[in-house]
């Protein structure tokens, strides 16, 4: 069974965020590039009822295709099964999930930087990860790498963010008082280049 280690951190500054990796002698994995994802969920709701999601994702011209479990019981960090395979065609893979009685249920965006940092007991993937509601970081690798980064960089775990984009959307929604759907750039709120927004209905 493969497993996510992972948490979020919150920034504000995105120059601080990028002087403090290359203090910290991080290497630059992939450039800064756009990232489209659709989680997709039965009409029953069942994956949600199970703590699961399967995500179709699209960066330019890659694609795919990830089922992830329940979050594992952990107080510091969000731990979970993560199954994940490059696909080929992603127009093909949303029809055989339509097939399958899956439909798109949340839809979200962001631009992403994938950094990698030295020294410590294990790899650890930094994203940095800019959203229509603010500024992340993701460290994903071993308990102890992830930790470890994290302080290095100079936060607490007190920072650690273990919540999922779709329950971050669904806060920020509920302290501006706005409409819950879809966490896309403003560009791509009247349907975008991919169709209509999927709305959040049964997410």
């Amino acid at each position: 069974m493969a497993l996510e280690i992972e948490i979020k951190l919150r920034v504000h500054d995105l120059e601080e965020v990028r002087r403090k990796l290359a203090g910290a002698d991080a290497r630059r994995q992939k450039d800064r590039y756009f990232e489209d994802n659709w989680l997709y969920d039965y009409e029953s709701k069942q994956l949600r009822g199970r703590g699961c999601i399967v995500r179709l994702r699209k960066a330019g011209d890659e694609a795919q295709l990830t089922f992830k479990g329940p979050a594992q019981k952990d107080d510091r960090l969000k731990v979970r099964e993560e199954l994940e395979s490059s696909i080929s065609d992603a127009e093909v893979v949303r029809k055989i999930l339509g097939e399958l009685g899956l439909r798109p249920v949340f839809r979200y965006q962001k631009y992403r930087e994938v950094f990698v940092l030295p020294g410590l007991a294990a790899p650890l993937e930094i994203m940095v990860d800019e959203t229509p509601i603010g500024n992340y970081l993701e460290l994903e690798g071993e308990r102890n790498a992830v930790i470890s980064g994290a302080k290095r960089l100079g936060f607490s775990e007190s920072d650690f963010i273990k919540s999922t984009y779709l329950s971050l959307y669904a806060d920020y929604c509920q302290q501006q008082k706005l409409p819950i759907g879809d966490m896309v750039f403003p560009e791509f709120e009247r349907g975008g280049p991919d169709g209509p927004p999927t709305g959040r209905e049964g997410a």
